[in-house]
């Protein structure tokens, strides 16, 4: 598992050849996907999880590759862009759930992992997150990943409650998000927290 994690931090940015839609087959892209797809199933595996929730720059790697590729999508329209019907884009694309597996993978990396926590806020990675909690038919159950990585994130971790809190307040987070995931937004001894919406008042 250290050759796939070594393999996707050398490779990774080769993925974004695709933004340029002028091919959908390029190799080294294909070979980046199908890294990332192992890693996510690896990190399925508790033995192999906590393995790579140690390796030296592999959440660093996704969250920099996240950033380039959302970054792509929002420059010009291609593959990354954020897509409210399918026919924009072949469904076989390749490229097709690529922001959704970064997600996942940062997600569980961060599964009970004080350190990750941390490396994501450092890396100001939360807001990049919460900008991905949209519905993309480019990128099937992103929405779902956002919101597992969001609650991996906060968990017994005030700071990056905090941050999302504040977030909210400045209306940089949407609020029907933090409510999906049955989130909202409290003030407590000046200090700004999440915390679980009332069972009554769930949907």
């Amino acid at each position: 598992n250290r050759m796939q994690a070594s393999c996707f931090q050398e490779t990774c940015k080769d993925v974004l050849k695709l933004a340029s839609g002028t091919s959908t087959d390029d190799e080294e892209s294909l070979i980046v996907i199908r890294l990332l797809d192992v890693l996510c199933e690896m990190t399925c595996n508790t033995k192999h999880l906590e393995c790579l929730q140690n390796y030296p720059e592999l959440l660093e790697t996704a969250i920099n590759i996240l950033r380039l590729t959302h970054f792509s999508g929002k420059q010009s329209k291609n593959v990354f862009t954020v897509s409210h019907s399918m026919s924009q884009i072949e469904v076989s694309h390749p490229a097709v759930g690529f922001k959704a597996h970064l997600i996942r993978l940062i997600a569980n990396l961060c599964y009970k992992h004080k350190d990750n926590q941390e490396k994501v806020y450092r890396l100001d990675g939360i807001p990049l997150i919460l900008d991905n909690c949209s519905i993309d038919d480019n990128n099937p159950f992103l929405n779902q990943w956002a919101i597992y990585a969001i609650r991996n994130l906060t968990e017994q971790n005030e700071k990056n409650q905090e941050v999302i809190a504040k977030m909210e307040r400045q209306g940089l987070a949407d609020y029907s998000v933090l409510k999906s995931m049955g989130l909202q937004v409290e003030e407590h001894d000046g200090k700004l927290l999440l915390k679980s919406l009332k069972k009554e008042s769930a949907q």
